[in-house]
């Protein structure tokens, strides 16, 4: 288990914790347990620690009646990665206007599709419930800036996409973690 160490505080709160060892304090260390004095030590944090974590979340709800693909309102991540490992998710609750309608989503970095997956507007059934889309990956990057983005279209119709506040379950959200190597 790790807790991030930003020295700056560092004085004034970890020097009254009996069971914390801090020496020679950098920012991004981590507190790390150790078991043998059942001390708490500060160190470099190891292979897949969460390094950052970024993440962007629906501000309106968004609809969309066009074929073709284009990038979703507000699902974009643009910022500098060292040469780790990221995990990215997306999800969002789905509605549409007619039955039988597929929505396609996809995951572009640096304008490259790197996932995708499919969902039903309304099954087929005709019962007009909400439905959930997911999109999960992990890959390992290049040191460097790199862009993000989901892309959208429908089969038909017109599909709703809802934003974080008007209903929690069903919010709109685009989560990158970066883990160091």
């Amino acid at each position: 288990m790790s807790i991030w160490v930003d020295h700056s505080g560092l004085k004034h709160l970890l020097k009254k914790l009996k069971d914390v060892l801090i020496s020679s304090p950098q920012d991004g260390q981590v507190l790390t347990y150790r078991a043998s004095d059942k001390k708490w030590i500060n160190r470099a944090p190891t292979a897949g620690a969460a390094h950052d974590v970024s993440y962007v979340q629906g501000v309106t709800d968004i609809s969309r009646s066009s074929m073709s693909f284009v990038r979703m309102d507000d699902m974009y991540i643009s910022k500098t990665f060292g040469a780790n490992r990221v995990l990215c998710f997306w999800k969002a609750g789905i509605q549409a206007t007619v039955t039988d309608v597929l929505g396609e989503f996809r995951l572009r970095r640096d304008g490259t599709e790197i996932c995708a997956d499919n969902q039903w507007f309304n099954p087929p059934q005709g019962i007009n419930i909400p439905s959930m889309v997911f999109l999960f990956w992990t890959e390992v990057l290049s040191a460097g800036s790199h862009y993000y983005e989901i892309l959208w279209r429908l089969s038909g119709g017109t599909g709703v996409l809802w934003n974080y506040s008007s209903n929690v379950r069903f919010r709109r959200i685009f989560t990158i973690i970066e883990l160091l190597a």
